[in-house]
């Protein structure tokens, strides 16, 4: 992290180890590194052993700005998925999973939850960690069933029979490095009140445009794009009611809207809220899961669970984590 001109310099393993070599730094290097007692800075053993920013810069596989400022030198940076070439895309079985997320949630919504599998899911006490994960998977399963109705076998809960062999995503195009910033994950209260947490993410800046290859085969998957539309809706505008709607209006957007990607929260990745229309109800079991996995601190959620909208910060802009719209186009 060069602080001076406040950029970031990701290092190729390969152009860094051979430039250190040039300069007979290896073993010191290497020394620092293993030292448990020694926090190594790459910015500062660069100065102390005195090579140029213009050498040390052509080692760099790539760059973006950084708003680290010092008091978060210790940060995590989590790094944006990359082929083999060190270019970013989005694998196709993300956006599958979200497109199929968005069906689950607005087949539910659209024929009034499911009460049934909410009673269970409730009746599971909420300390009782080792059986609500073990009900959760059953019930997952249990919705699962929604799309096994290929009858490609006489099994039902076989994947085959699953209408999503039918739905066929490419990974994403290869994105351009230069539209990858890193954004600090801000987390934001119903009171619209800011936290920042000591995690930085690579991301996609907004309006860049990632372009996939969708297939159907309707012998299969018996919906087309207009279809997925409706779903993509349906789901959106239940998550915007029952949770976006407690928080600040973050970012104005508009079109056929879902969340895709690390970051972007609990209720776009999950079904609970579409399981009732009792918003009370999908609070507590929302509650009782997080309180499994982070070990009570949604103890206190009341009137919205997860407490914390997912946010980032990009040009003095708030964004929520993972907003993206999509459009079908018919390949000619």
């Amino acid at each position: 992290m060069d602080q001076r001109e406040k950029r970031i310099y990701i290092m190729d393993s390969f152009k860094l180890f051979e430039g250190l070599k040039k300069h007979r730094l290896t073993d010191r290097f290497i020394s620092d590194v293993m030292d448990p007692n020694h926090h190594i800075n790459l910015y500062r053993f660069m100065n102390e052993n005195n090579i140029p920013p213009e050498e040390y810069k052509k080692w760099a596989k790539y760059s973006y700005p950084s708003d680290i400022d010092g008091k978060q030198r210790d940060t995590r940076v989590m790094s944006f998925i990359k082929d083999a070439y060190n270019m970013p895309y989005v694998p196709g079985s993300s956006l599958k999973g979200a497109i199929r997320n968005c069906m689950l949630n607005a087949m539910l919504t659209e024929s009034g939850g499911n009460e049934k599998i909410l009673s269970e899911l409730l009746s599971v006490p909420h300390y009782e960690s080792r059986e609500l994960r073990s009900t959760l998977n059953k019930k997952s399963n249990e919705l699962d069933m929604i799309f096994h109705t290929a009858a490609r076998t006489d099994k039902a809960n076989n994947a085959l029979n699953s209408i999503f062999q039918g739905l066929r995503i490419s990974d994403s195009r290869p994105i351009p490095i230069e539209k990858l910033t890193l954004c600090c994950k801000t987390d934001i209260t119903s009171a619209g009140k800011e936290n920042k947490i000591n995690i930085h993410r690579e991301c996609i800046i907004p309006g860049t445009v990632i372009e996939f290859d969708v297939t159907i085969d309707k012998k299969y998957f018996p919906y087309d794009e207009n279809s997925l539309y409706r779903f993509i809706n349906v789901m959106y505008n239940n998550e915007k009611s029952c949770f976006l709607s407690k928080f600040p209006d973050i970012q104005p957007a508009q079109g056929n809207l879902l969340y895709i990607g690390g970051g972007s929260g609990f209720v776009s990745k999950t079904a609970v809220y579409s399981l009732t229309k009792n918003h009370n109800k999908a609070v507590e079991l929302t509650k009782n899961i997080l309180n499994m996995q982070f070990k009570g601190k949604h103890k206190n959620d009341i009137k919205v669970s997860p407490h914390m909208r997912k946010c980032t910060k990009y040009k003095m802009r708030t964004y929520d984590f993972g907003l993206c719209r999509v459009d079908f186009q018919l390949m000619t």
